[in-house]
């Protein structure tokens, strides 16, 4: 990919669009067309309800020992924004790995170090854990706002340090503000909140506006 060095894209559906986060994809597609069949990109393309995007091309990287290294590589490499579509990791060594990586690639806005991404993770609980070991591994400056959609509704977690919070920022002011741009509400303390909401299709949105 020409622009791995500026931005890290990666897709266990392979589809470069927004409904991969809001479909369901039947799970026996590798057992009926094998990862490693021709069929099986097109198959994966049909499920997600998605159509081509003219001009891509699609490397199948069948497993974990052969997606892991490469999407590893990208994320150190990356200097602007880092996007993950793909399934939810479990707390192993190997998303250790990402969660440092991730936390490295944080921001500097005016002394503070934010992290601001849309992730997945297996249930909003999963969420708000993911959030607070970026921030634990970010230090006092942190300022991490994660955003997951889960079937028609989204969820979204901040956590701000020490540091950030004598410096004004606050989870609480921060999720009730990006919520409210997906159509629901949250809030909380200075220094963790959570919320939600319905319009998975403002969560780039929402994001975009923290500050």
């Amino acid at each position: 990919m020409p622009r791995a060095a500026k931005r890290a894209l990666f897709s266990l559906c392979l589809l470069s669009t927004p409904s991969c986060f809001n479909t369901s994809v039947d799970p026996t597609v590798g057992l009926s067309t094998p990862v490693r069949s021709p069929e099986f990109a097109p198959k994966m393309a049909q499920v997600a309800n998605t159509p081509w995007i003219r001009g891509n091309s699609v490397r199948t990287l069948p497993n974990g020992d052969a997606f892991f290294p490469p999407m590893l590589k990208a994320v150190k490499n990356a200097k602007h924004t880092i996007t993950f579509e793909t399934f939810a990791f479990v707390d192993a060594p190997v998303t250790r790995e990402f969660s440092d990586a991730l936390a490295a690639k944080a921001s500097d806005r005016a002394g503070l170090k934010y992290v601001i991404s849309q992730v997945s993770a297996e249930t909003p609980n999963d969420l708000r854990d993911l959030g607070a070991k970026v921030a634990g591994k970010v230090g006092p400056s942190a300022v991490v706002v994660l955003a997951a959609v889960f079937g028609d509704k989204v969820s979204l977690v901040a956590n701000c340090g020490a540091d950030a919070v004598k410096a004004g920022k606050a989870a609480g002011k921060i999720v009730t503000d990006a919520c409210g741009k997906l159509g629901g509400k949250g809030g909380g303390k200075p220094d963790a909140a959570m919320g939600g909401g319905t319009d998975v299709s403002k969560v780039a949105e929402a994001l975009a506006s923290v500050a």
